[in-house]
């Protein structure tokens, strides 16, 4: 046993209940937070499986949203799916039913200011859905009037503060639409050898940013707008990179960082990436090792979400990834990955959709097992027991207190009944255990029953 002195001990017992409640507010306040135990250990996650069991028409999932009301949209290859948290209403294209969704195949969804639900397609273009009536509105591409929808592969609606809706299309770059002119669109092309217009053919997810300035993201790069005077911004356009989906040069979603103006979390085709947009300069961060030009099919990236806790992690998702946590601080990954020998992993690797809800709960799309769920906030138990044994473990008897201090050390206040009391310093990063207890030949030593 080591020694310790008794007026840290008194010090500590005080404290650890004045940090327990004072510590998420106290790191929050720190501009550049230091990683902890409590705040940087990677969870091990327990996935929840809902399925075509569970009352889904088809198991994929390919975007999801929540609304107003709380519940839970997801677009699949087998209708629009409304969930509730307990079963399923299914939206699907009837034959000869004009108000009827205009295409089985959805790709996204988003709400209006009034409740309605904006619905995009493969090839049925756009929908409205009034969800008093259950009917919905078409907006489809014609040819011979240029304010229609410029393709009716669309992919996601986006509604922003202004109440203008952006869509985006596979094929044909991107549509606005003002609140008080349904059905006209402005469309925005791609051309490839002017900088002034979107960065590729293709537009995918979309977020505003603080200033108002509307981003999407492409087969190549990302693209800024400013919807005041439609002035546009390419990043990362690579003009030597071909235009396909799968390409390293993706840039499918973004998170902006609140805390950070100007810094833009990518997901893109090679990895999560950091773009400082205010200089250009921008970091790439890689689940696995590439082989040259091979891009390793780890780092092809759907969808990048932030913990809903801690603002020093970050959620990826894709088609070959499973789902991963990326720890800024350490700038390191870690995995999720189907397991047929766990029930509780997740239920296949081409994940094609993250979601935070309002609860907290990150809900997975997945090519064709439906959705998983986990909570990244309530499953992280790591247990730390008492071995007679091994003096590296904890000290044996009720423990009373619990306190992390700012270097990630923890510390364990430990009752041992008529033995007194033993103060256990447990090291993270190197598992090293030091147990502090009195000793009454030395004055220097914490007090017996303290």
């Amino acid at each position: 046993m080591k020694k310790l002195n008794h007026h840290f001990f008194h010090s500590y017992c005080i404290v650890s209940l004045i940090c327990f409640i004072n510590i998420t507010a106290y790191a929050q306040d720190e501009q550049q937070i230091k990683p902890t135990i409590l705040q940087s250990y990677a969870p091990s996650l327990r996935f929840e499986h809902i399925g075509l069991n569970d009352g889904m028409a088809q198991a994929s999932a390919n975007t999801i949203m929540q609304d107003s009301k709380g519940f839970l949209w997801i677009a699949t290859q087998g209708g629009l799916h409304r969930y509730d948290g307990h079963e399923f209403k299914v939206y699907k294209q009837t034959p000869f039913d004009t108000t009827s969704l205009s295409e089985n195949w959805v790709w996204g969804m988003a709400e209006a200011s009034n409740g309605d639900i904006w619905v995009t397609t493969e090839g049925g273009g756009l929908n409205r859905l009034d969800q008093a009536t259950g009917t919905f509105k078409k907006y489809i591409h014609d040819p011979d009037d240029s304010t229609s929808i410029s393709s009716d592969r669309a992919f996601m609606p986006f509604q922003d503060s202004r109440g203008d809706l952006w869509i985006g299309t596979f094929d044909s770059g991107i549509n606005r639409m003002s609140p008080d002119k349904d059905g006209a669109f402005i469309r925005y092309a791609h051309v490839h050898d002017d900088m002034t217009t979107i960065s590729s053919h293709a537009a995918y997810w979309f977020s505003e940013d603080r200033n108002g300035n509307i981003w999407v993201g492409g087969n190549n790069g990302i693209s800024k707008i400013d919807p005041e005077t439609d002035e546009i911004t390419r990043f990362l356009f690579d003009p030597d990179a071909s235009e396909f989906y799968g390409a390293p040069s993706n840039v499918l979603d973004q998170f902006l960082d609140p805390d950070q103006p100007g810094i833009l979390w990518l997901a893109t085709g090679n990895g999560l990436v950091k773009l400082n947009s205010l200089t250009g300069d921008h970091e790439r961060y890689l689940i696995a090792s590439n082989e040259g030009d091979n891009i390793n099919p780890l780092n092809f990236l759907h969808q990048v979400v932030p913990d809903p806790d801690n603002p020093n992690v970050l959620w990826v998702g894709g088609p070959g990834t499973g789902v991963s946590r990326f720890d800024i601080s350490s700038e390191s990954f870690t995995s999720y990955r189907a397991n047929q020998r766990d029930p509780n992993s997740l239920g296949e690797n081409f994940v094609t959709a993250l979601f935070t809800d309002r609860s907290g709960t990150i809900w997975v799309g997945t090519a064709t097992q439906g959705l998983a769920t986990f909570n990244p906030g309530a499953v992280n138990f790591s247990h730390l027991k008492n071995d007679p044994e091994d003096d590296q473990t904890i000290a044996g008897g009720i423990v009373w207190g619990v306190y992390e201090d700012s270097e990630g050390t923890l510390w364990v206040g430990s009752d041992l009944g008529s033995a007194g009391h033993v103060l256990t310093e447990f090291e993270i990063t190197s598992g090293n255990t030091n147990r502090y207890t009195f000793d009454p030949e030395d004055s220097t030593t914490i007090l017996f029953g303290s």
